[in-house]
């Protein structure tokens, strides 16, 4: 049976589909971390893996296409890295971005934005040929409208609060709580000498102090979510589809949290009131599928 394999290349694990060409599941398997950025060698070692887990099942023969989609493929040279890597296998190779095989996935191969909100943020789109994007910039100059800008927010109101020499909020306190802070100078600390998604932790604090109804975490949140439709608007304008836009979200900003997602949606309809949207939680790898199927 003729099939195809998409493969979502993250950085905990490496998760490999295939499909037939109907765009039926046949087969999936899970091994190690693909970011090449995490550990090369040992990347490309669980990224051939998953391919010889499917291939010792359906036949290597049978397969058409493999479509991967890897974390920052496009920089460090990984691209050409991977693709001579894999070149012992016959199949036809193509390799995305792995928010664009999100992109894939989640409208099916169709026009429209994909908003992914996780650690970090971003939004790209197509729409008659043209591609675009707006965000992805990473923690020093964007990610607005992520777990590590929600976090930063806490981070920065605990700062100002210091310098203005009042009383830290409850939820102030707990920041410095959950992280055994004895100062602000120790959560200073911990900002420049933690990684990306140590820091994007921290934002639980505000999650769990909306579920309290705290003011100042439900602040955060609905902040949150209009800086996510904002990068929206900004994408839908510059691409022209503004009649009736489809938007789809992924992350877990977007995905678990109700009320970012909420006033997300709200905000983007007061601006275009036709635009529908799809959130749901699937596997990146049916992005394979629908890439054979488009292009």
């Amino acid at each position: 049976m003729a099939y195809i394999i998409g493969v979502d290349s993250g950085g905990t694990s490496t998760k490999a589909a295939a499909y037939d060409l109907n765009g039926q599941l046949l087969k999936e398997v899970k091994t190690g971390f693909g970011n090449l950025l995490n550990n090369t060698n040992q990347a490309l070692v669980n990224l051939r893996e998953s391919l010889m887990l499917l291939f010792e099942a359906l036949g290597e023969e049978n397969c058409e296409l493999i479509v991967l989609g890897v974390a920052g493929v496009d920089s460090g040279g990984f691209r050409e890295t991977i693709e001579r890597d894999l070149s012992q296998f016959s199949p036809e190779l193509v390799i995305l971005n792995d928010a664009w095989m999100a992109h894939y996935a989640l409208l099916n191969g169709q026009d429209g934005c994909l908003v992914i909100s996780g650690t970090g943020s971003i939004v790209i789109g197509k729409f008659e040929g043209n591609e675009g994007r707006v965000g992805g910039y990473g923690n020093l100059l964007g990610d607005e409208g992520s777990g590590y800008g929600i976090a930063q927010k806490l981070i920065k109101a605990t700062l100002n609060a210091y310098d203005e020499g009042r009383k830290l909020s409850t939820l102030e306190q707990q920041l410095l709580k959950r992280g055994n802070f004895e100062s602000v100078f120790d959560l200073v600390k911990f900002v420049y000498a933690s990684s990306k998604d140590q820091v994007a932790d921290l934002s639980m604090v505000v999650v769990e102090g909306a579920q309290n109804d705290d003011a100042q975490a439900l602040e955060i949140l609905e902040k949150t979510g209009r800086e996510l439709a904002d990068q929206v608007v900004l994408l839908v304008k510059k691409l022209g589809m503004e009649k009736a836009p489809k938007v789809a979200v992924t992350g877990s900003v977007l995905l678990k949290n109700d009320l970012v997602y909420a006033v997300f949606e709200e905000t983007v309809k007061e601006k275009y009131p036709d635009c529908s949207f799809i959130r749901k939680d699937i596997s990146n790898t049916i992005g394979g599928f629908y890439y054979y199927q488009i292009e």
